[in-house]
């Protein structure tokens, strides 16, 4: 996903919008504040095109499920387990959720 380029919503000249990205996230363009994503992580920012001096909105965003799948699998540091253990009241919540915990201890 370097260097990826797209083009402006109004005149379609290429715009470089990041050089680097990581495989969680993903790239919107919008001519217009874009539509709230549930359960998603999000960023927006406002650019202006080269060629027509028009502002656009660039959106990057990533599904929480799908971080939180990549930090469990991928993630060589184990920062998942960390998050655990630092956070004790989030495992006192996690372990109230019945739905939760039989998901985790069933065979």
């Amino acid at each position: 996903m370097n260097n990826q380029i797209y083009k402006c919503p109004y005149c379609e000249k290429c715009c470089a919008v990041y050089d680097e990205c990581h495989e969680c996230i993903s790239i919107s363009i919008h001519k217009s504040k874009p539509p709230p994503r549930p359960y998603t992580l999000r960023t927006l920012a406002k650019r202006r095109c080269a060629k027509c001096k028009r502002d656009f909105i660039v959106e990057c965003h990533a599904s929480v499920s799908v971080l939180l799948r990549w930090l469990i699998f991928n993630d060589p540091y184990a920062l998942a387990r960390e998050i655990f253990m630092d956070n004790s009241d989030l495992v006192k919540k996690l372990q109230q959720d019945e739905k939760f915990m039989d998901l985790i201890t069933k065979e």
